[in-house]
């Protein structure tokens, strides 16, 4: 469900993802620094940016007049995003400069991506997460609602010994991730619906969960050919070059991860998906 934003005073940074108008995100902006920073006011900020209009900045901001692309791109430099809220900036002008309904349902698909890429996820960072490949796997299956989450049946889903799914089971347990369900003792169930690990886990149990994952895939090439996929390309890459490319590769996962998630299971398998992108040449 979308906010609806006031205007007010406020010492926290504004969020632009919980915003549809690039206007008020603008305003709220405003208040934030000058509710934060002494002596900031449209002059200021005006000669900050190297703008020669001070009511014309005002202007754009209170939503008298439409913020131009070019106006968008100078402000842009003081408002201090990271790459994606930056997209998400970009695309929120688009929007609302959008003359057709096409061209916004076009654009609105690609904000809520980014939108829903950035709700509230529990940011799992115990190494323990990640000692057996067996964990991640089981935490996803126990937020499928239609799913029976009893050891014995997740371990025959998974294709798992049943004893080495309990040991998982209690493992996550331990970690304060699930719980066993106060109706029924044989089933599982756990309150996180969206769970991320953190890139910043540098731990020999990442490598090693790597290492299982792509070892899976290797398995996986004598499934029938109508159920896996694999592609591989060369490609020649400079440094900016190759962090673009790990950048689309974010975008695709986050596009996939939106488009295809579901809270049941009925009618659907669990996919996995890898990528690896590595230096062949020295």
């Amino acid at each position: 469900m979308l906010k609806i934003i006031k205007m007010k005073d406020t010492l926290v940074k504004p969020n632009i993802f919980d915003h549809i108008d690039i206007g008020t995100y603008l305003q709220a902006h405003y208040q934030f620094r000058k509710k934060n920073t002494k002596g900031f006011s449209y002059e200021s900020w005006a000669n900050d940016l190297d703008i020669k209009s001070r009511s014309l900045l005002r202007m754009m901001v209170t939503g008298k007049r439409s913020v131009t692309r070019n106006f968008a791109q100078i402000i842009e430099k003081s408002l201090e995003l990271n790459s994606q809220e930056r997209k998400y900036y970009f695309l929120l002008v688009e929007y609302c400069r959008a003359e057709s309904e096409e061209q916004r349902n076009s654009l609105w698909k690609k904000m809520v991506v980014l939108m829903d890429s950035h709700l509230p996820a529990e940011h799992i960072s115990h190494a323990g997460f990640i000692s057996s490949h067996l964990l991640p796997k089981i935490q996803t299956l126990l937020t499928f609602e239609d799913l029976l989450k009893t050891s014995e049946n997740i371990a025959e889903v998974l294709g798992a010994p049943v004893q080495q799914v309990e040991n998982c089971l209690l493992q996550l347990q331990e970690l304060s991730l699930v719980s066993r369900s106060e109706s029924n003792p044989l089933e599982w169930v756990t309150d996180i619906k969206r769970f991320k690990v953190p890139d910043s886990i540098q731990h020999e149990s990442l490598k090693n969960y790597y290492i299982k994952a792509f070892q899976d895939s290797i398995d996986a090439i004598q499934l029938p050919p109508e159920t896996r996929k694999f592609r591989s390309l060369l490609i020649p890459l400079n440094k900016k070059e190759y962090a673009e490319v790990l950048e689309k590769l974010e975008d695709a996962f986050r596009e996939i991860l939106h488009q295809y998630k579901s809270e049941t299971l009925e009618g659907r398998r669990v996919y996995q998906l890898n990528t690896s992108l590595f230096p062949l040449s020295k």
